[in-house]
C-alpha cells in the first residue's frame, strides 16, 4: 500500500457529526484502503474548511439541503441527491446554504488495485474540471449506507464485507464516468444484483474456507432459501453451481499455476479424499487433474 500522509479537514461548530477515520493508518481492504466514512449535519455556523488531498479519492453525498463544494478554488453548487467526486491532490472545501442546511455523507479511500487505478486515472484526466464531477447514483448511496452500518458494528467478517462494499462503490463510480457512448442502457442496478455480487465476491475470496453455503445466510442476515431464490432468479445459476465452479477454477490454479499436488489440493478444497476430488474434477472437465 502506498505511504499515506494527510491532515484531516477542519470542522467548525457542526450541528451533528459521526465519523470513523483511519488517516494515520489506512484500513487496508484487499487491494484498496478506507480512510474515512461519516455523516455531517450542518448548522448555520458549520464550515468544512479547505484541506488538501494527497493520494486519495473522496465521495460527498448530499443527503439533504443545498450548498457549495469548492474544488481547487472553483465553486460548484450542490443540492439534495448530488454526489461529488474529489480526486487526489485536490484542494477541497464545503459550505452550506444558510436557508437550506446541508446534511452530507462522505467516504474517503485509497485505490491500489491496478485495473481500478488505470480507469480512475483516465477519469481524472477526462473530468478534471470540478463542475464535471457532480452526478447521482442510488446504488452508491445504498452501499455507503451499508458501509456506515458495518463500520459501527462488531459483526464477524467485517473487514471482508467492507472490502466487498468498497469495491462495489468504486465499480459504480467508474460506470458513472464512462463515456456515454459506452454505457449500456440497462437501467439502475437492483439491490438483488448488489446482493448477488457480494455473495459471489465472498465465495471467490473465501473458497478455501467456505465449507457450507449456509454460512452465507449468517453473513447476510437472510435465510438460505431466500438467498438461493434471489441468486437463481438474478444470475440464472444456483448458488451450488456457482460455488462448485469457483472451487474447480481454484483447483486449476492450484494445480497448474502453483503446482500443488492433487492430494494437497483435495485437502485444501475440503474433499473427503483425493479420489473423490479426482472423480469430481473428471466429471467437470473430462480429464484427470494430473493433466493440464
Amino acid at each position: 500500500m502506498e505511504k499515506f500522509n494527510a491532515r484531516m479537514p477542519g470542522i467548525i461548530k457542526n450541528k451533528y457529526r459521526i465519523t470513523k477515520n483511519w488517516f494515520k493508518t489506512p484500513l487496508e481492504l484487499n487491494e484498496n484502503a478506507l480512510l474515512q466514512i461519516g455523516a455531517t449535519y450542518f448548522n448555520e455556523y458549520t464550515h468544512i474548511t479547505p484541506h488538501s488531498h494527497t493520494n486519495f479519492y473522496e465521495l460527498t453525498y448530499i443527503k439533504d439541503g443545498e450548498g457549495s463544494v469548492i474544488i481547487n478554488n472553483v465553486e460548484v453548487k450542490v443540492k439534495k441527491d448530488d454526489i461529488c467526486l474529489t480526486m487526489p491532490y485536490d484542494k477541497h472545501e464545503i459550505v452550506s446554504s444558510k436557508d437550506n442546511l446541508l446534511e452530507i455523507f462522505n467516504l474517503a479511500f485509497i485505490v491500489s488495485n491496478t485495473d481500478f487505478v488505470r480507469q480512475l486515472n483516465q477519469i481524472c484526466h477526462s473530468f478534471h474540471a470540478p463542475e464535471k464531477r457532480i452526478f447521482s447514483d442510488n446504488n452508491i448511496v445504498y452501499l455507503i449506507g451499508l458501509m456506515l452500518n458495518e463500520v459501527h458494528s462488531d459483526e464477524e467478517n467485517q473487514r471482508l464485507m467492507l472490502s466487498s462494499l468498497l469495491d462495489s462503490i468504486i465499480l459504480y463510480l467508474m460506470r458513472n464516468f464512462r463515456p456515454k457512448s459506452d454505457k449500456k442502457s440497462l437501467g439502475n442496478i437492483t439491490e438483488h444484483e448488489i446482493l448477488c455480487y457480494q455473495i459471489m465476491n465472498y465465495i471467490d475470496t473465501n473458497i478455501l474456507n467456505l465449507k457450507n453455503l449456509n454460512e452465507l445466510a449468517e453473513l447476510t442476515n437472510y435465510s438460505y432459501p431466500y438467498l438461493s431464490l434471489v441468486f437463481k432468479n438474478t444470475t440464472n445459476m444456483t448458488l451450488k453451481e456457482y460455488f462448485m465452479n469457483a472451487k474447480f477454477e481454484k483447483a486449476r490454479k492450484l494445480l497448474f499455476e502453483e503446482h500443488i499436488s492433487v492430494n494437497k489440493v483435495s485437502q485444501m478444497l475440503n474433499y473427503s479424499s483425493a479420489n473423490a476430488f479426482t472423480k469430481a474434477y473428471k466429471n467437470k472437465f473430462g480429464t484427470s487433474p494430473t493433466k493440464n
